[in-house]
C-alpha cells in the first residue's frame, strides 16, 4: 500500500495540512479550488447627474443673485439696466421683497441713469405689501418729498406709519418730521421729537440731522448748540449730505460752536458732493477754484459744475460760462460761454442777464 506522505494521491494528513496553511495565508479559497476562476470585476455604479444649477428663468432667487452681479458690476462695458430688469423679474414673479427694493431705488435715484418716480413707489409699494419695512420707508419719503403733483402727506404718513411699525428707523425718522410739521394730520410736536430720537438711536442719519434743528431752535427740547453740533455729526458720520454740508458751513465760519477750519470745511464739502446733494457740489467747485482748505482745481470745478448746470441748477450754468469765457480749467469757448449765461439768465440768475 502506497504510503499517504507519496507522490499518489494526497492522503488526510497532507490535505489538513496544506488546507491549514492556505487558511493562515488568507488563500483559502484558491488553495482549495486552484482551478477556480477569479471573480470577475466588478463595474462602478453609474453617477448620477448633477442637478442644474437654477436659472433666472426658473427661479427667483436666482434672478436676484444675477441681478446683484450685474449691479455690482465695474467693467466698461455695464449695463445700467440688467440689473433693474432682473431685479423686477424676481420681484414680479417670485415675490422677492428685496427685489422689489432694489428696483424702487435704484428708480429713485435723483440723476441716475434709470430715475424714474413713479416706478420707484410702484415697485416700493410691492415690497411694502411683502412686509418689507424699508420699501414702505422709501415709499413714504418719495410721496413726501415730491414736488410737483404727486406729493401726498396723507398717503407718506400711512407709509411711515407702516415702515416705523416694522422696525425701519428712517420710517420712524420720516413719521416724525411729519408729525412736527402737521402733515397729514395735526401737529404732534411731543410725538415727533420722541420718534426723531428714536430713529437717531436705532442709527437713521436722517433722525439726528432733524433731531440737531431742534436742539439748535429749543423746538420741543431745551436749545442746546452743542448737542446740536453733535447731532449733526452723528449724522453726518451715518451718510446723510446735507449735515456734513451743514458741517461744513459750520467750519466754514457759519458758526460759534466750532473753531473755523477751511480744511475740514472743504473735507466735508467733499463727503456732501460724494453722498449726492448738489449744494455740496457746487460748494465744493467754488472751493475748488478759490484753492483755500483745498489744492485749486480748475478743471476739476467745471467738471462739478457740467452735471449741476445739466440738471437745471441755473447758478452752475453761469459759473460754467464764466469758465468756459475765461478758458479757466476748460478750453476757452466763448460761444459756448455765452450760451450758459444764457441758461443762466432764463433759469432765474438775473446777474448773467446782463453779462452776456
Amino acid at each position: 500500500m502506497p504510503s499517504s506522505f507519496g507522490r499518489g494521491q494526497p492522503g488526510p494528513l497532507r490535505r489538513f495540512t496544506v488546507l491549514t496553511v492556505c487558511a493562515l495565508a488568507g488563500w483559502l479559497a484558491a488553495c482549495s479550488s486552484p482551478s477556480a476562476s477569479p471573480p470577475a470585476p466588478t463595474s462602478p455604479a453609474p453617477t448620477a447627474p448633477a442637478p442644474a444649477a437654477p436659472t433666472c428663468r426658473d427661479d427667483p432667487s436666482a434672478c436676484f443673485e444675477e441681478a446683484r452681479k450685474a449691479e455690482l458690476d465695474t467693467s466698461p462695458q455695464k449695463s445700467f439696466t440688467r440689473p433693474a430688469e432682473l431685479y423686477a423679474r424676481a420681484c414680479n414673479k417670485g415675490h422677492h421683497a428685496e427685489a422689489c427694493f432694489r428696483v424702487a431705488t435704484l428708480s429713485a435715484e435723483v440723476g441716475g441713469k434709470l430715475h424714474d418716480s413713479r416706478k420707484a413707489r410702484e415697485f416700493g409699494k410691492k415690497g411694502c405689501e411683502l412686509s418689507h419695512a424699508p420699501s414702505c420707508a422709501l415709499v413714504a419719503t418719495l410721496y413726501f418729498e415730491d414736488t410737483g403733483a404727486d406729493r401726498n402727506d396723507e398717503r407718506a404718513a400711512e407709509f411711515a406709519q407702516k415702515a416705523c411699525d416694522g422696525g425701519s428707523a428712517s420710517g420712524c425718522a420720516t413719521l416724525g418730521v411729519l408729525k412736527l410739521g402737521g402733515h397729514g394730520g395735526e401737529p404732534d410736536l411731543a410725538g415727533g421729537v420722541k420718534l426723531l430720537e428714536r430713529a437717531c438711536t436705532e442709527g437713521a442719519a436722517a433722525g439726528c440731522f432733524e433731531l440737531s434743528g431742534l436742539y439748535a431752535l429749543g423746538r420741543g427740547v431745551k436749545q442746546d448748540d452743542q448737542r446740536a453740533h453733535l447731532l449733526k455729526q452723528q449724522g453726518c458720520d451715518g451718510g446723510h449730505g446735507r449735515a456734513c454740508f451743514e458741517l461744513g458751513m459750520a467750519y466754514d465760519g457759519a458758526s460759534h460752536v466750532v473753531k473755523h477750519d477751511k480744511t475740514k470745511a472743504a473735507a466735508l464739502f467733499e463727503k456732501s458732493c460724494a453722498l449726492k446733494l448738489p449744494e455740496g457740489c457746487l460748494t465744493l467747485a467754488e472751493v475748488l477754484l478759490d484753492g483755500v482748505g483745498i489744492q485749486a482745481d480748475a478743471p476739476r470745478a467745471a467738471t462739478l459744475l457740467a452735471p449741476l448746470c445739466d440738471s437745471g441748477d441755473a447758478g452752475s450754468c453761469g459759473r460754467l460760462g464764466d469758465l468756459y469765457m475765461k478758458g479757466r480749467g476748460v478750453e476757452r469757448d466763448v460761444e459756448r460761454a455765452k450760451a450758459l449765461k444764457q441758461r443762466a439768465c432764463e433759469g432765474g440768475t438775473r446777474s448773467y442777464c446782463a453779462s452776456r
